[in-house]
Formats: C-alpha cells, structure tokens, sequence
C-alpha cells in the first residue's frame, strides 16, 4: 500500500489540490496528514473540508489549535497570530469541532506520526538542525518517525552520517529514520514547490516529492484577504 504523508498546508488551496492529485496519479491508497492544514492561506475552511474527506489519519499541529482557541497566540509572531485571528473568524462549527478533536501523535506498527517532536508532542518543538533530528531519534522506538512543522523536508537516518534534503527516493534499510515530509503550503527550504513523503512499503523505499503549483494565485488570495504581504511573497522563493 502507497502512503502519502504530507504537512502544513496552511491554507493554501492550490498547493493541496495539486498535491492529492500527484497522489492520485500515483496510486496513493492512503493519506496521513501531520497537521497545520490551518493558518498563513487564505482558504482555511476548503483545506479542512479536503483534507477531512480525502485523509485517512490526521495529527493536530499548532496552527490547528490555535486557531480553535485551545493555544495561546503569545508564541505566536505577530504576523502570525493575525493571520490566527482572521482564520477563526471564518471556520464553520463543523470545521472547528475537526480541529479540536484532532490527537498529538498516533503509532502504528512502527511508524510513529507527530507535527513537531516525538520527545514532545503536545507542546510542538521544532526539528531545525541534525542534532535536533537525532535527539528526537532517541525519543521514540519507532523504527520511522514522521514529523513537520519546520516546513523543511529531510530524512535523517541513524546509521548515515549524512541528512538528505534532496527530492528522490531512499531505501529504509535496518536503521531507525527520522523524516521531516515539510510543507504543502508554505515551504521554507528554498524550493517553492508543494512537499510531501511517499512510503513505498513493497519497495522498501521512502521518497521526498516535490510538486509544483501556482503560487501566483495564492499569493493573490492572500493579499485580497488583507493578510501581510509577506505571507504572499515568501511562497515565490521557499524561504
């Protein structure tokens, strides 16, 4: 069975619709979403309303809780926390109840799935270095750990000296991994594509998957909501 594990769609309807369609010419039979399908984007409600219907797991990130009142905005950048206030405001009750309900982290065989950090699900620290991803190795038993929230894709694996960020496929030999599926919405690793993981369990194999979009129109949503500018032009570079 292929699995797709994507992250961080923040609102951006164009982003996710590309992405379930690369899913879909794919033969994806399952899709796991870390989380954040809320803030930054201009289409908060479609992105729950798809991601509701077509996901068959979904972990709570941040953005997702803050935006139904259960996270403080303080943490928040002041960029950010508008952008919080103004998703509420336009989430229906049925959106909002999805949001609420949604669990830290879920483990399965051996794949544990989080937004932030298996050391601390409920709290959402960030995975920004390799020695953040090999201390976080060490929180779990889980032989695959799946994880977002830093909006930078990566799979770091404990035997390999190195962490590979570059699109393509990699075997999951014996060792334990840790991966960062980064962002469909709003990636930060210089690359403005859509990212998202394929598990390919036949082939033993995980891939990073960049899609590409139109940015353009998102970044005209996003401007025509009167959120800030630069939400709007950091999709353009990936930063």
């Amino acid at each position: 069975m292929k699995v797709a594990v994507l992250s961080d769609i923040h609102g951006n309807a164009e982003a996710l619709d590309a992405v379930l369609e690369r899913c879909d010419g794919l033969g994806v039979e399952r899709i796991i979403c870390l989380g954040d399908v809320v803030g930054y984007g201009a289409d908060p409600g479609y992105c729950v309303d798809v991601i509701r219907d077509r996901a068959d797991l979904l972990i709570a990130g941040n953005h997702d809780r803050a935006a139904v009142g259960l996270e403080d905005l303080s943490w928040m950048n002041q960029m950010a926390a508008d952008a919080i206030v103004w998703t509420a405001e336009r989430l229906d009750e049925t959106q909002s109840a999805l949001l609420s309900s949604l669990p830290f982290e879920h483990r399965e065989a051996d794949r544990h799935f989080v937004h932030g950090s298996p050391d601390a699900p409920e709290t959402f620290p960030y995975i920004l270095s390799e020695s953040d991803a090999r201390l976080a190795l060490r929180a779990t038993d889980a032989r695959l750990t799946f994880v977002g929230h830093s909006h930078r894709a990566f799979i770091c694996s404990e035997g390999e000296d190195e962490v590979v960020s570059v699109e393509g496929s990699y075997p999951t030999s014996a060792d334990r991994c840790l991966v960062n599926v980064g962002s469909v919405g709003q990636p930060r690793d210089r690359d403005a594509r859509a990212s998202f993981c394929l598990i390919h369990p036949d082939e033993m194999t995980l891939e990073l998957v960049r899609v590409a979009y139109d940015f353009t129109q998102t970044q005209r949503k996003i401007l025509a909501a009167g959120l800030s500018p630069y939400l709007a032009d950091r999709l353009s570079s990936g930063n």
